[in-house]
């Protein structure tokens, strides 16, 4: 099985982490779309949470991310980036970014968490441009166009599910269609999926290139609705809508939300991420003891899980072993 950082059920107070598609000001905070700004409610106020460019990701739009347990990150950008030690990243893929320092110093490293033209996208339009895990631990994307994956067609409204039987280099796995938009009211050219957000009951924050109107909710790019499922699936999704959070209100008005995160506890800006919240690797195998002659290819997770089991992960995954404070 694979260990995966599924957020906590969101309420009210959770802490908003989003980037924009362009640069800009927020409460006193600059930031570029290579970043990652934290809204907390709780002071109604924002702050630096990490700077793209202090990490070689100056050139690019961060368009997707989800922040872990462990306080690393998974991370897509918007274009293709050259990072040291790994070479050119694409579009596609999803790089795993383990801090040392979060907030205006922002430092760390970064490995190859998932290829996407390992399996199957190797398109343009296959860009990812969300990713979160659903409760069962799947990861979720959706794409900037339509995408074509191993028998399964989804379209930029859509949310892709992906079960892997290896993550790093290569990447291995199988997909399904998680969340069909068309059938859940996003069906307009300006409602394709931008931020995802998922918590651990199931809940699905969004945003969306432009503006949306669903049942029960309607807004812009800058604000933030929340779909309670009430199906999903292919042919199959239907959603109870609410408006979670309106930039207007809070200074954002003016941007274009492409990528969030909801809940979890910010960190100071120039904080180390180690003393807040960065763990160490726990490796566990199926035979309940570490093999130092096989890097952590085998690594399970102590309970296992029917709907991945069986699942390989690649070197260096930083399992999640501090919970994300509410």
């Amino acid at each position: 099985d694979v260990i995966i950082s599924v957020n906590a059920a969101a309420g009210s107070s959770d802490v908003i982490y989003l980037s924009s598609s362009s640069n800009g000001t927020v409460g006193g905070v600059a930031f570029r779309d290579e970043d990652i700004v934290a809204y907390d409610p709780n002071t109604d106020s924002w702050s630096l949470f990490f700077d793209g460019s202090d990490v070689e990701l100056g050139g690019v739009d961060i368009n997707a991310f989800v922040i872990l347990s462990d306080g690393s990150l998974l991370l897509s950008t918007d274009n293709p980036v050259t990072i040291s030690g790994i070479g050119t990243v694409d579009d596609s893929d999803i790089l795993h970014f383990m801090p040392t320092a979060l907030g205006d110093n922002t430092a760390g490293s970064y490995e190859l968490y998932f290829v996407g033209a390992d399996v199957g996208l190797t398109t343009n339009g296959e860009d990812i441009v969300a990713i979160d895990f659903a409760p069962d631990g799947r990861l979720l994307i959706s794409t900037l166009n339509s995408a074509s994956v191993a028998g399964v067609t989804a379209r930029d409204e859509d949310l892709l599910a992906f079960a892997p039987t290896a993550l790093g280099v290569p990447t291995s796995g199988s997909w399904s269609l998680y969340f069909d938009g068309s059938t859940a009211e996003l069906a307009d050219a300006t409602e394709e999926i931008w931020g995802l957000s998922v918590d651990a009951s199931g809940q699905i924050f969004l945003s969306t290139k432009d503006l949306f109107n669903v049942s029960g909710a309607s807004g812009t790019a800058a604000d933030i609705f929340t779909c309670t499922p009430l199906a999903l699936g292919e042919n199959n999704t239907s959603c109870t809508y609410n408006i979670y959070w309106t930039g207007a209100d809070h200074g954002f008005g003016g941007e274009m939300i492409d990528a969030l995160n909801v809940g979890g506890t910010p960190i100071a800006a120039g904080a180390n991420a180690a003393s807040v919240a960065v763990g160490a690797e726990q490796p566990i195998e199926a035979d309940g003891a570490d093999d130092p002659t096989n890097g952590d290819w085998d690594e399970t997770a102590a309970v296992p899980n029917a709907a991945n089991a069986g699942v390989v992960i690649g070197p260096r995954l930083y399992l999640p072993i501090v919970e994300v404070k509410r």
